[in-house]
């Protein structure tokens, strides 16, 4: 039982670093590609300049969209907040309605 228990804790050490050196090597690559962008491209690009382009213009979408995610489910939050508070009630009408503006092809429909 005790070597069970101590592959145990091993597998579970040995995962919990190797998710945080695959991490921190992301972090790292931005800190790189954000202040020192020269290095960056000669360690990773071999010296690619479109790919540099590439990259920056994907992390800086990235970026934004993590924004715009946060603001996203900040508006969900809200609509929450409106039936724990019991500013809204559901019932079948109600819940139909929001059932239909949430829809995903109404939303489709929405953006475009």
């Amino acid at each position: 039982m005790k070597v069970v228990m101590f592959f145990l804790i091993l597998f579970s050490n040995l995962a919990f670093f190797g998710y945080w050196i695959f991490k921190m090597m992301k972090e790292v690559r931005i800190v790189l590609l954000k202040k020192f962008t020269a290095v960056y491209m000669r360690l990773f690009l071999c010296g690619n300049v479109k790919r540099l382009k590439a990259q920056i213009d994907k992390m800086e979408e990235d970026e934004v969209n993590e924004i715009l995610r946060e603001d996203f489910y900040n508006v969900l939050s809200e609509v929450e907040t409106l039936y724990k508070n019991g500013r809204m009630i559901l019932d079948d009408k109600v819940l139909e309605k929001i059932s239909n503006h949430l829809h995903p092809n109404t939303i489709l429909g929405l953006i475009g």
